[in-house]
């Protein structure tokens, strides 16, 4: 049996809402406001536009974890 030896990762982990903004948003060509009334419309309006726009803001910005429930 071979066994890998796990290195020590020299770098700080990449936060949720930078992988949001680059893959998502930048890729895409969406604005923040576009893609929260894109994600406000999947809810199928559970959750409200502005309320959407507030939650993208704040993880994309750092200020705000990720939760289980916004990354579904």
């Amino acid at each position: 049996m071979i066994s890998f030896k796990r290195g020590e990762i020299k770098r700080r982990p990449t936060p949720p809402g930078e992988i949001l903004q680059r893959i998502y948003l930048d890729e895409n060509g969406y604005t923040q406001a576009e893609f929260a009334t894109l994600l406000a419309k999947a809810t199928k309006n559970k959750v409200k536009e502005s309320t959407m726009k507030t939650r993208l803001n704040s993880v994309i910005s750092g200020k705000r974890a990720m939760t289980a429930e916004f990354a579904i």
